[in-house]
């Protein structure tokens, strides 16, 4: 199944149609657009599962949407093609189909991964912060109780992960290679005959007569165009690089700050026991859970193999709980700030201090790390250069309305 998925997603035009059509469903809701035709009507059926022919033609328009909203516009004409309309049908039956493989391989995603995916999301934020009220009323535009959306979001988390696995299993045949690989080395014998202009010219004579002639026949030809001598001053971002200048600590600095945009694809696992606290306790409700926590870390600490029986007895995460409080993989800026922070701080094998986060105290066990970590040397050179330019665009910026008024 998952080698039609990407059999049937090659083309440029395809992968753009996916990408259009395959989040924004998985967030919003294919079962939002059924409406009043009913599913005996279907535009297509995914293992008995209907695409309804509603939910066909919304999804056309909104990808027409999205192509007519780009910078540069295709031709409409596109939009009425066979090819166009098999497109965003295809995209619908892969969606379908990642959504399927999520359920019967069980990719599960946490409360925990869940809700810092939704605190995280841009459209979400206000002021930094996440808005509980631009939340809401996503899902009352879309007709969806807030609870309805979150499961919504937790299935394209779900489908996320199944595209990751699946390119962990992609190949090419030998056969494939091979044909690549000749058509690479292959060679032409080739003829040519050259024709030089200059062997002909010597055979042409003309005459005085003709080139006045032709002169007076195409004055328009031998018009010489204004021209005019300017003294100018250049004022760029250029000339202003080289006297900028900066320390190794504002380098070391902005590293520190903006680790995440550096470690690429670098995934950790860990695996946690969460007590929860919220705002409605007293502060010795608080110091309890936090007792609680420590004597559990305690536990850990004497018996690490007994991490995953803890999890299961004590955390208030429950779907990370029954799998023994492994999260998975995740990326750096995946979690909060300071359960994120504590992870890629780890080695293999460590147990965290309590960590305090908004949901309460977690106890975080780091099992594996899959890709290779960013060292501050070996970005040293890019961080130098990106702050040189931003420094150097802040000082043009800054003069630039003064050097057009000057009267140089």
């Amino acid at each position: 199944m998952l080698d039609k998925i990407r059999n049937n997603t090659q083309s440029k035009f395809a992968k753009i149609v996916l990408v259009i059509i395959i989040i924004p469903f998985a967030l919003f809701g294919i079962d939002s657009y059924l409406s009043s035709i009913g599913d005996d009507v279907y535009a297509a059926k995914v293992n008995g599962e209907s695409i309804t022919i509603q939910s066909y033609q919304n999804a056309l328009n909104r990808v027409k949407d999205q192509f007519l909203n780009q910078s540069t516009p295709p031709d409409p004409a596109i939009f009425e093609t066979a090819e166009f309309r098999k497109s965003v049908l295809d995209g619908m039956i892969a969606s379908k189909l990642v959504a399927q493989e999520a359920v019967r391989a069980n990719f599960v995603i946490s409360d925990i991964q869940l809700s810092q995916y939704i605190l995280g999301m841009p459209g979400f934020q206000r002021n930094g912060k996440f808005d509980q009220e631009a939340y809401d009323n996503l899902a009352m535009r879309q007709n969806l109780t807030p609870k309805k959306l979150d499961e919504l979001i937790r299935k394209d988390l779900a489908k996320q992960q199944v595209k990751d696995s699946m390119n962990k299993y992609a190949f090419v045949t030998k056969e494939k290679i091979q044909k690549l690989v000749n058509l690479a080395y292959q060679k032409r014998d080739v003829s040519m005959l050259e024709l030089r202009l200059d062997d002909y010219l010597k055979k042409v004579n003309v005459t005085d007569e003709e080139i006045k002639e032709y002169y007076e026949a195409n004055p328009n030809n031998f018009i010489m165009p204004d021209q005019v001598k300017v003294n100018f001053l250049l004022y760029s971002v250029a000339e202003i690089l080289p006297k900028v200048k900066i320390t190794d600590d504002e380098v070391q600095q902005y590293f520190e700050e903006n680790k995440a945009q550096f470690e690429g694809s670098q995934q950790r696992r860990a695996k946690h026991i969460l007590f929860l606290t919220d705002s409605g306790m007293t502060e010795e409700e608080v110091v309890d859970v936090k007792r609680l926590a420590e004597s559990v870390r305690e536990e850990v600490i004497k018996s690490p193999k007994k991490f995953d029986e803890l999890a299961k007895e004590y955390s208030k995460d429950t779907e990370s709980a029954k799998k023994g409080g492994d999260l998975g993989f995740f990326s750096r800026g995946m979690m909060v700030k300071e359960f994120d922070e504590t992870v890629f701080d780890m080695k293999v094998g460590d147990v965290s201090p309590l960590v305090k986060t908004q949901f309460g105290f977690h106890i975080i066990a780091l099992t594996e790390i899959k890709g290779d970590e960013v060292t501050f040397d070996s970005v040293k050179a890019q961080i130098k250069g990106e702050i040189l330019y931003s420094k150097a665009q802040q000082i043009y910026a800054e003069g630039a309305e003064e050097f057009a008024n000057s009267n140089l």
